[in-house]
C-alpha cells in the first residue's frame, strides 16, 4: 500500500497530458487578450508603425525619415533606440491587412500564444507541471500589458522564450540543430530589442555547467554576436552612427537614480509586474519566509517614506516590494536547495533581468522585467512542488490547494484589471483626438498640437505637430496641448486664449502610468486611483514664431521621458 505521506507529491505529479495543458493555456491566453484586440495605439506604438510604413516604401532604409517626437523634427535614426525587426513584421502585415488597430493586434496575438506555449514546455521540463506556469505568466500584469501592445516587447519575449526552450532541448538531446536554431532565435530577438543579448552570457554559462557539445554551443552563440556586429556596421554606414552603441550610450547617460533607490524601486515594480508568481510564492511561505517578508516589509516601509509615499501608495509599495524580494529570494533558495545547472539557469535569469531592469536600463519599468515573467512562473511552480512533496503534511494539502488557487485567481484578476486600465488609457487619447477633430472641422485656421505617444498617431491626419524650432502659428490657428507630455504654461499668455479643456477617463480605478517609467511614480500601478487624460485647446491671438530666437513658446513640448527600450 502506498504511504499516505507521499500523496501530496503524487498529486502534483498527476498532471494533464502535454496536449491538454497546451490547449488550455492557449485558450486562456486568447480569452484574456480577445477583449483588447481593438486597443488604440499607445505609448511608443507609433514609432514602430511609422518605421513599418517607411519600410513599405524603402525596405533597406528603415529609419530614413524625420520624426517630431520630442518637440522638433530630428532623424528617426537618432530618436529611435530599438532595432527594426518588429517594424519589418508590421510592414508585412500592413501590406496584407493595413495598419489598423484590429489587424495589428491580431498579428501580435501569436507571439503571446507562443510565449505561453514555451512557458508550458519549460514548466514541464523544470517543474513537472506546465499549466500552472502558463497561467502564472498570464497572471503577471507585465505580460498582459505588453501582449496588448504592438511594440517590440511581445515579439522579443516569444523569441526569447523559445530560444531558451530550444537551447535546453538541444543540450538534453545532444542536438546541434536545436542549438543552432536557438542561436538563430537569440539573433532575431536581439534585432527585435537589444536587451535580448542578455541571453548570450546566460545560456553560455548554463551550457558550460552542462559540460557538453562545446563546439556547437560556441557556433550557436556566435550567431547573435555576429548579427549585432553586422547591424552596428551597417547602420554606421547607413546613418553615420552605429545604432547599437548609440542605444547603449543613451542608456548610460540617461540613468540618474542612485543605486539604493533603484534597488528599492526595482523590487517594487518587479513585485507588481509578476504578481501571480509572487502571490503563489507567498501562499506556500514557511515561518522563515514570513520572517523574510517582515524584514523586507520594514525596509520597504522606510524606503517608501524616503520616496515620499503615503497612505494607500505606501501600503502598496511595501507589499509590492515584498513580492519582488520573494521572487528574487525563491530563486536563491531553489539554487541553494538544489545546486544543479537547471536551478542555476533560473537563478541567473532572475538575477540578470533584475540587474538590467533596475540598474542598467535608463528607466525602471514593467517592460524591463518582462523577460523575468516566464522564469518567475516556473520558479513558483517548482517551489509549490517542493512544498507539496517535502514539507507539507497531507492534512494541510487540500486547504493549501485552495490558497494557491486563490492566489492564481487574484493574480489573474489584477492582471486583467491593469490591462483593462491600460486599454482605457489608450482609448482616452484616441477619443480626445476625435473630439478635437470634430470641434475644429470647420475652423478657418490651421490646427496644431503638441505631445506624442498614441495621441500623436490620431492627431496627425488632421493636425500638424508643433516644431519648437520651425513652426509659425498664425492668428486664428488652434493649438491642442496634450498635458501628459506637454506643458501649456510655456505658451505666451498674451498671445493665446483658452478655448476648451477636454478630459477623458484614463483608468478603471487603477493608475498605471508608472508601468512605463518610474519617472511617473515608483509603482507599476496604483489600485484605487484613476487618472484623466487632458487636452487643452488654445486659439492664437497673435503671430507666434517658434524658434530659438523668438517667443518662449518654443518650449511648449517637453522632451520625451518614455522612449521604448532606451
Amino acid at each position: 500500500m502506498k504511504n499516505k505521506v507521499d500523496e501530496p507529491a503524487a498529486a502534483t505529479e498527476r498532471t494533464l497530458s502535454l496536449r491538454a495543458e497546451l490547449g488550455l493555456a492557449l485558450a486562456l491566453t486568447v480569452a484574456c487578450l480577445l477583449p483588447f484586440l481593438n486597443k488604440a495605439f499607445h505609448i511608443d506604438d507609433p514609432l514602430f508603425l511609422w518605421t513599418a510604413q517607411q519600410i513599405s516604401r524603402s525596405p533597406l532604409d528603415f529609419y530614413g525619415f524625420d520624426v517630431n517626437w520630442s518637440g522638433s523634427a530630428i532623424p528617426m535614426s537618432v530618436e529611435m533606440k530599438n532595432p527594426p525587426l518588429t517594424s519589418y513584421y508590421q510592414a508585412a502585415v500592413g501590406r496584407v491587412a493595413g495598419f489598423g488597430e484590429l489587424a495589428m493586434h491580431l498579428a501580435f496575438l501569436p507571439f503571446a500564444m507562443a510565449t505561453v506555449a514555451g512557458v508550458v514546455l519549460l514548466g514541464r521540463r523544470f517543474a513537472a507541471a506546465g499549466l500552472l506556469p502558463g497561467m502564472l505568466t498570464l497572471a503577471s500584469p507585465a505580460f498582459l500589458i505588453s501582449a496588448s501592445s504592438v511594440m517590440s516587447d511581445g515579439m522579443m519575449l516569444a523569441l526569447w522564450t523559445w530560444a531558451v526552450v530550444l537551447w535546453v532541448w538541444g543540450l538534453d538531446k545532444n542536438s546541434p540543430r536545436l542549438l543552432i536554431a536557438a542561436g538563430g532565435l537569440i539573433a532575431l530577438a536581439t534585432l527585435t530589442k537589444y536587451p535580448a543579448m542578455c541571453l548570450v552570457p546566460w545560456l553560455a554559462v548554463y551550457g558550460i555547467l552542462r559540460r557538453r557539445m562545446w563546439i556547437w554551443q560556441s557556433v550557436a552563440i556566435l550567431l547573435p554576436v555576429a548579427a549585432l556586429v553586422a547591424y552596428q556596421l551597417w547602420t554606421a554606414k547607413l546613418y553615420g552612427h552605429g545604432l547599437v552603441s548609440d542605444a547603449g550610450t543613451y542608456a548610460i547617460e540617461a540613468k540618474s537614480s542612485p543605486m539604493l533607490t533603484s534597488a528599492f524601486v526595482g523590487l517594487a515594480i518587479l513585485g507588481g509586474s509578476v504578481l501571480g508568481p509572487a502571490l503563489v510564492i507567498a501562499s506556500i511561505a514557511t515561518r522563515r519566509g514570513w520572517v523574510f517578508a517582515a524584514v523586507f516589509g520594514a525596509v520597504g516601509f522606510i524606503a517608501g517614506l524616503a520616496l515620499k509615499q503615503e497612505g494607500l501608495n505606501l501600503i502598496e509599495f511595501v507589499l509590492m516590494m515584498i513580492g519582488g524580494a520573494a521572487v528574487v529570494g525563491i530563486a536563491w533558495q531553489d539554487l541553494r536547495q538544489s545546486p544543479t545547472p537547471d536551478a542555476a539557469l533560473l537563478a541567473m535569469g532572475v538575477a540578470g533581468v533584475f540587474v538590467f531592469g533596475a540598474f542598467v536600463n535608463w528607466t525602471i519599468n514593467s517592460r524591463s522585467f518582462l523577460p523575468l515573467t516566464p522564469v518567475a512562473a516556473v520558479l513558483a511552480a517548482r517551489a509549490l512542488k517542493s512544498a507539496a512533496g517535502l514539507r507539507m503534511p497531507p492534512s494541510d494539502w487540500n486547504a493549501r490547494q485552495w490558497i494557491v488557487g486563490s492566489a492564481v485567481a487574484v493574480g489573474l484578476m489584477v492582471s486583467l484589471w491593469v490591462t483593462a486600465a491600460d486599454y482605457r488609457w489608450a482609448g482616452a487619447s484616441r477619443a480626445l483626438a476625435r473630439q478635437l477633430q470634430e470641434f475644429t472641422k470647420n475652423a478657418k485656421g490651421r490646427v496644431w498640437f503638441t505631445g506624442h505617444w498614441g495621441f500623436m498617431w490620431y492627431m496627425q491626419p488632421f493636425a500638424k505637430s508643433v516644431d519648437g524650432r520651425r513652426s509659425v502659428i498664425e492668428p486664428g490657428d488652434f493649438i491642442a496641448i496634450y498635458l501628459k507630455t506637454s506643458d501649456p504654461s510655456k505658451l505666451p499668455k498674451p498671445a493665446v486664449e483658452i478655448v476648451q479643456k477636454l478630459q477623458a477617463p484614463a483608468g478603471a480605478r487603477i493608475s498605471i502610468a508608472a508601468a512605463y517609467s518610474d519617472r511617473f511614480g515608483v509603482l507599476p500601478y496604483i489600485i484605487g486611483r484613476s487618472d484623466l487624460e487632458e487636452v487643452w485647446l488654445f486659439r492664437a491671438k497673435a503671430r507666434l514664431r517658434l524658434g530659438s530666437d523668438s517667443e518662449p513658446a518654443n518650449r511648449t513640448t517637453q522632451p520625451s521621458h518614455l522612449r521604448n527600450g532606451k
